[in-house]
């Protein structure tokens, strides 16, 4: 009547064998008898602690994705060899880049802080028909390996109680993976200009801001530009209008505004070119512009009379003509009178 195992008489000593995987309480009976007197029988509790077996496990030897992107790690099987329900696997990831993530799983707390754990039974199952991903950190590209920890718990009850033994055992198998570089479109944040009615100003890199994590060098195109032109110039003296210039022309102060001269403030809107085979192209941004007016000088275009001897005449609006975009209200003054008086 042995349970979980087969016993066998040696030299008169019982020998127990458990069953392959088997953990937990096992007993046997056994007789005792002299011939004359009624048998005794006795029963014999082994309790045989649980002893995880190596799991099985198969990843992708290798995978490969684009930089802020989800990357798929391909099939992965990870399975026990005592099937019959007492041992139990956790996944635990480590290698990876800080701040990625995966499809399955959650951050690891404690002892196992910095990996990523996979403990739930169905979630391991299924990664071997539907590949976990992982979503690399933003703009994180290169290559790293993937460890995956494979933990295997073997838990039994045994005859001191309903608390259980548990032991570990682990396997470990990795993933090469490449994180292909994708590059990153510009971003202007800020661009400005600061000129006066009829000034020219030079364009320096104060008057544009952008950001970009793959480049420091662009080409810049202006649009929507009103009351004024930009200009550069290639060698200091010679000033062509331009409505693109690079990042090197503002470093050698080879750009500048030139205000029309009039009484408007100017417009401008700007965008960033990295140079890149995909999202090279920034946003396109509206430039700030602060203008100052200038007082322009009045001219006086045309003043007459006409007069009869000895005769006095109004000096009206119609004897005299000025012209002056600021102002519609003047002080004159009149000067080299002869053969008369103004009063």
């Amino acid at each position: 009547n042995a349970v979980g195992g087969a016993v066998v008489l040696n030299g008169g000593d019982p020998i127990f064998t458990p069953f392959a995987n088997f953990s937990g309480q096992a007993s046997f009976e056994y007789t005792l008898s002299n011939g004359v007197d009624p048998d005794a029988i006795a029963n014999v509790t082994v309790d045989v602690a649980p002893a995880p077996d190596a799991p099985t496990v198969t990843t992708a030897a290798t995978a490969s994705g684009n930089e802020d992107a989800v990357i798929a790690l391909g099939p992965i099987t990870a399975a026990v060899t005592d099937t019959d329900g007492s041992e139990t696997l956790v996944l635990r990831l480590s290698g990876f880049p800080a701040g990625a993530t995966f499809s399955k799983g959650a951050p690891g707390v404690g002892a196992d802080a910095g990996k990523w754990v996979i403990s739930n039974p169905a979630d391991i199952a299924s990664l071997s028909s539907t590949p976990l991903t992982m979503t690399p950190p933003a703009n994180f590209n290169g290559g790293f390996t993937l460890s995956i920890d494979t933990l295997v718990t073997d838990t039994a009850t045994l005859s001191t109680g309903p608390a259980s033994l548990t032991t570990t055992t682990t396997n470990v198998a990795t993933i090469n993976v490449t994180v292909n570089a994708v590059n990153d479109a510009p971003v202007i944040t800020a661009s400005s200009l600061n000129v006066s009615e009829g000034g020219t100003v030079l364009f320096t890199a104060a008057n544009v801001g952008v950001t970009d994590i793959d480049s420091a060098s662009f080409t810049y195109t202006v649009s929507n530009v009103t009351h004024g032109t930009f200009q550069k110039t290639a060698d200091g003296t010679t000033w062509v209008d331009a409505t693109v210039f690079t990042t090197a022309d503002i470093a050698a102060s080879h750009v500048r505004f030139v205000h029309d001269g009039s009484e408007a403030a100017p417009t401008f809107s700007i965008q960033a070119n990295d140079g890149g085979a995909v999202n090279n192209l920034s946003n396109v941004f509206a430039g700030s512009v602060t203008f100052t007016n200038v007082n322009a000088v009045p001219a006086v275009t045309a003043a007459s009379l006409t007069v009869s001897e000895g005769g006095t005449v109004l000096f009206t609006a119609a004897n005299v003509g000025i012209t002056d975009p600021d102002s519609a209200s003047f002080t004159y003054t009149v000067s080299n009178v002869t053969h008369g008086t103004f009063q």
